[in-house]
C-alpha cells in the first residue's frame, strides 16, 4: 500500500475507508498515509453506530466518520466539508 502512495506526486486529496479493515487498523492507515502525504485528509465509513466503535475503541472523536447507509448528497456533502469545499 505505501509503495503504490509513494508512487504519487501527494496529489491524494482524500482517502475513504472502512473503519474495519482486515489487515490494519484505522490508525495505522492513517500513519501511512501521512508519512508519504502528510496533507492528505480521511474519511472513514461503517455499518456499526460510532457508539458502537467508540466502546470497542476503534477511533478517536476527531476524525471525519460517517455510519452506513448515507445517501450520494450526504457523501458528497460530508467530502466538501472535509476538503473544506462550498
Amino acid at each position: 500500500m505505501q509503495e503504490a502512495v509513494a508512487s504519487r506526486t501527494c496529489d491524494i486529496s482524500l482517502v475513504v475507508t472502512d473503519v474495519v479493515m482486515p489487515e490494519m487498523n484505522r490508525k495505522e492507515l492513517t500513519e501511512r498515509l501521512r508519512r508519504v502525504c502528510p496533507e492528505v485528509k480521511a474519511l472513514f465509513i461503517s455499518g456499526y453506530t460510532g457508539t458502537t466503535l467508540e466502546h470497542r475503541r476503534m477511533f478517536e472523536q476527531d476524525i471525519d466518520f460517517m455510519q452506513k447507509p448515507f445517501t450520494s448528497q450526504e457523501f458528497s456533502a460530508k467530502i466538501r466539508e472535509i476538503l473544506g469545499s462550498k
